[in-house]
């Protein structure tokens, strides 16, 4: 669905070429919708009573393990790439000017307003999904469900809109043949930092190397890795995973920014691991450039396949 969005508006975007300064809502038009996102994603989480019940007990052990993935997912794709050659966005060698498309033409600039946007709109999320299921306006069901659409609707827009301006610009196929071998290497070295960083968790939190491992497999995938550590009896590590792997989505979201400013362009793409080809895949590509845009997706892609045969191998 994530991948038909996309190619359908790359289709539409081609025949529009030549129209494309009439096109100019598209920018703000994808600010607005990755915008309303991030709130629906607060939104569902707060009405899930399970996550909100677990932030007390578990939540710090999820925010600690999930930081360490995150730092060593970066740390491992930045000593790949510079191993293979390739400069902070991406190139073959030290170019040192961002290619295609300015940084400011896809919203890195005012990167400390934007985060505090994100972060912002994450927690009034949070706060009135929680508020509406307490005070019984709504079950947690019914608003799980609302808001899941509102996700599922705004991705789909969102994505035909990234679909069209890659059309506009007419440069996929260059795109592809650009990524190159790096785009098929990007999510084995985000799988090597996210373990390395589990087993350090492993020594300083009170669960086994076994349960960090499953934990950290889930590569933000929570919805069904959490359920398969869940359903093995591990209790403790199946809530934990639940909230590292929706915290990893989010602070993918509101970070990936940042780290494609500060950082590197696949840094910044290492930061989500399994979303990178859907929920994070708008925010990376905007963050970037298509070629990069790419990258995320083959990453996510090939990440979210690994998830139900690596996290049993663990339990």
């Amino acid at each position: 669905m994530y991948l038909g969005s996309c190619v359908l508006g790359y289709f539409a975007g081609l025949p529009l070429r030549k129209w494309s300064a009439r096109l100019a809502w598209l920018d703000p038009a994808q600010n607005f919708l990755v915008l309303f996102l991030i709130f629906a994603m607060g939104l569902r989480i707060g009405s899930n009573e399970e996550a909100v019940r677990s932030i007390g007990s578990y939540g710090l052990y999820a925010l600690v393990f999930t930081v360490v993935v995150l730092l060593f997912s970066m740390l491992s794709v930045s000593l790949i790439r510079r191993l293979l050659g390739y400069d902070r966005y991406g190139e073959k060698g030290s170019s040192g000017n961002a290619p295609g498309r300015p940084q400011e033409a896809y919203g890195v600039s005012g990167t400390g307003s934007n985060t505090l946007k994100m972060v912002g709109l994450v927690a009034a999320g949070l706060l009135i999904g929680h508020l509406l299921v307490k005070n019984s306006v709504l079950n947690a069901e019914t608003l799980g469900t609302a808001s899941g659409k509102c996700i599922t609707v705004g991705l789909c827009s969102l994505l035909v809109m990234i679909g069209m301006s890659l059309g506009l610009e007419g440069k996929i196929a260059s795109d592809i043949r650009s990524a190159g071998r790096i785009a098929f290497i990007l999510p084995l070295a985000v799988a090597a930092g996210t373990f390395a960083g589990s087993a350090l968790c492993s020594l300083f939190l009170p669960l086994s190397l076994r349960e960090c491992f499953a934990i950290g497999s889930g590569f933000g995938w929570y919805s069904l890795s959490s359920g398969i550590i869940l359903d093995a009896g591990y209790v403790a590590a199946g809530t934990i995973a639940f909230m590292h792997n929706v915290m990893r989505e989010l602070f993918s979201v509101i970070f990936i920014p940042v780290a494609a400013q500060k950082c590197g362009w696949l840094e910044a793409v290492a930061l989500p691991g399994s979303p990178a080809m859907d929920v994070c895949l708008p925010v990376a590509a905007r963050a970037t450039n298509a070629r990069i845009g790419i990258c995320s997706f083959v990453t996510g892609f090939l990440l979210s396949l690994a998830v139900p045969f690596i996290v049993p191998l663990f339990l």
